[in-house]
């Protein structure tokens, strides 16, 4: 098997634009399958779409989803189901709850261990990061998710470049009082040991 096919096996290559008509809903069902490559997900996508006409229906679905995916044990798609009920949760009493669940179940799935983990001190606070350093790297790739992303969302394409050699540091949700200092927030990471 190429290169190019053991990526394309693992992260799709596709954006469906018809999984749901309002494109913000759509983008989502995008983002989180493709994280999964799992055809029953995309399935499961279709199936539920007819149902969401607003983002409480949205998070209820993708609540039942979430459920149902928990008995038949696959925690990847379990958590992506959890992320996107999360995704447009503002005021939720079980937020937190989720977001913490969803982190548990991707780093079990990937087999993430805490000392992946770090936490870069950065202004008055820290930068959660994560770094996947292997034996003799060939170069040190420095990734940075968006303002809505958590950082373990991209774990799956963290794991699998550090398995081709890289030495990755990858930081997720920098939050917009950062972004007016990215030569220091850049360095932060790389500097970081």
């Amino acid at each position: 098997m190429t290169k190019q096919n053991r990526f394309r096996d693992f992260f799709p290559v596709a954006f469906y634009d018809d999984l749901h008509p309002d494109f913000s809903v759509n983008f989502q069902m995008n983002r989180c399958y493709n994280f999964t490559n799992s055809k029953e997900m995309l399935a499961e996508l279709r199936e539920v779409s007819p149902k969401i006409h607003n983002y409480d229906e949205f998070i209820a679905e993708f609540l039942k989803l979430y459920e149902k995916s928990l008995v038949r044990g696959n925690k990847l798609v379990t958590a992506y189901y959890l992320r996107m009920a999360d995704f447009y949760m503002k005021n939720h009493p079980k937020k937190d709850e989720y977001r913490k669940e969803f982190i548990k179940l991707v780093r079990e799935h990937w087999h993430i261990e805490d000392s992946n983990y770090h936490l870069v001190p950065y202004g008055d606070g820290f930068l959660p990061t994560y770094r996947f350093t292997p034996e003799n790297p060939k170069e040190t790739l420095v990734m940075f998710g968006g303002f809505d992303g958590y950082a373990e969302e991209a774990l799956g394409v963290c794991v699998a470049l550090s398995k081709e050699g890289y030495d990755i540091v990858y930081r997720g949700n920098l939050g917009k009082r950062y972004v007016a200092d990215w030569p220091g927030l850049s360095a932060s990471g790389i500097l970081h040991r």
